[in-house]
């Protein structure tokens, strides 16, 4: 389970998952370099010699799923984006977003989510990326439904879209 990368240019540097990932209950639980974790801030590389970066993964990911309806919470509402923040205190790790789009019936899922605390939004029109924009996302934060995950659990949400 090793893996090496050369000649990284100096910066910061985030972690996500490859999409093989994605349909299980794996997450990434936490990245460490000695004793420092560094998943929300952000893996800093140059200058010196570095120690190695262990990444651990557990399994047991908690699921939120649910339904999307229209602005009257009368009609289902398909394909909207629907968008899983982290809470404010964790926004800058990228990793913790998860986003899909409804289905025809209005219903989503997101598997494999590090337990902690999420806001859920959903849009009936998106710029791609906008929603990781933080004076983006405060121009919508009254709009986003809280949701604790919890390791094995199913959630479930509704959400009304947003337009």
């Amino acid at each position: 389970g090793e893996f090496t990368a050369f000649q990284l240019p100096a910066g910061r540097y985030f972690f996500q998952f490859a999409s093989a990932f994605k349909a299980s209950d794996t997450y990434i639980w936490d990245l460490k370099r000695g004793e420092s974790s560094v998943f929300d801030t952000g893996l800093t590389i140059g200058g010196k010699t570095e120690e190695p970066l262990e990444v651990i993964l557990k399994s047991k990911g908690g699921t939120v799923s649910g339904a999307v309806s229209d602005i009257t919470r009368l009609h289902p509402f398909p394909y909207a984006t629907v968008i899983l923040v982290p809470e404010k205190g964790r926004r800058q790790n990228l990793a913790l977003y998860k986003q899909t789009l409804s289905a025809e019936n209005g219903t989503f899922s997101f598997t494999g989510v590090l337990p902690g605390d999420y806001k859920l939004f959903a849009w009936g029109s998106l710029t791609p990326g906008a929603w990781q924009n933080r004076i983006f996302l405060q121009r919508f934060e009254d709009r986003g439904v809280e949701v604790t995950v919890l390791e094995r659990i199913e959630k479930r949400v509704e959400l009304s879209v947003i337009p």
